[in-house]
């Protein structure tokens, strides 16, 4: 069975999967879905008791969306509009409404998966090579270590959070040698990425990922000056079915609704 919880919260996405192999999976027939076919949870084998209590808790949580994916087929969905408190949130992490009425959201780290897939891309297309040093595309000063130092840090180093940098961009440990969540370092890898691909980064998107994907609401937003002072101006907007296209490409080995390859499997399996 596949199964995929995605719950869009106030101030970010938690999502679970599972990848046994499913049995009597519906075979998906249009780029729509998994969204186009909706089924009973009672006649899918779900518990209504206790998926009522699951919906009633995240609604008391300030979730603003729930949805539940079992083999392609919708088994709950709900969209809550934000509560009157959460104003300063709306204003500045809410980017409208989806067709579906689910609220299209700045999704937090989750931006860090989709980043990830896109360099995945970049690999396939041979525009990137990770085992480069990130000067390579950014030029000579882009952090604050040494200059010999930071030659030794490569662009995987950022991908894997492992760059010996601290969150002001200068060397705490050796490279290569730590793990640290560093969300500045990190981001320096959009641009890396629109230097590697000579585009920006919502074109790369929306030509790599977004359309071949089927994904109808997402896009980069501006955040607000807060964010962007710690060194991570965009945010990822988008929303509960959009993310569950992405999880199921995942599980499809990086095969599309319509059949299409839009990361190989090798890449794909590299990430994880």
């Amino acid at each position: 069975m596949r199964l995929y919880v995605i719950g869009v919260i106030a101030f970010g996405v938690l999502a679970a999967c599972s990848s046994q192999a499913p049995a009597g999976r519906v075979t998906r027939t249009s780029e729509a879905a998994p969204e186009s076919i909706t089924v009973d949870p009672a006649l899918a084998g779900w518990n209504g008791a206790a998926l009522h209590d699951l919906v009633a808790y995240l609604q008391a949580q300030r979730s603003t969306g729930l949805l539940i994916i079992d083999n392609d087929r919708i088994i709950s969905e709900h969209n809550w509009p934000l509560s009157p408190e959460a104003a300063t949130f709306a204003a500045n992490f809410t980017h409208g409404a989806s067709r579906d009425g689910a609220l299209i959201e700045d999704v937090a780290s989750a931006q860090k998966s989709f980043i990830a897939l896109l360099i995945a891309i970049a690999i396939d297309r041979r525009v990137l090579d990770i085992e480069q040093p990130v000067t390579a595309y950014l030029g000579v000063g882009w952090s604050r270590a040494g200059a010999e130092q930071e030659r030794a840090i490569k662009v995987r180093h950022l991908l894997e959070m492992n760059s010996g940098l601290s969150e002001k961009l200068d060397l705490k440990d050796p490279v290569g040698a730590k793990f640290f969540y560093n969300t500045p370092a990190y981001a320096l890898l959009k641009p890396v990425l629109q230097k590697a691909s000579g585009k920006s980064l919502e074109a790369i998107s929306r030509e790599w990922l977004i359309g071949p994907a089927g994904l109808h609401d997402t896009s980069w937003a501006k955040r607000p000056a807060a964010f962007a002072d710690v060194g991570n101006p965009t945010g990822l907007a988008t929303t509960p079915r959009d993310l569950a296209k992405l999880g199921q490409l995942v599980l499809d080995d990086g095969r599309a609704a319509d059949g299409g390859q839009v990361i190989s499997a090798r890449q794909l399996k590299a990430l994880f």
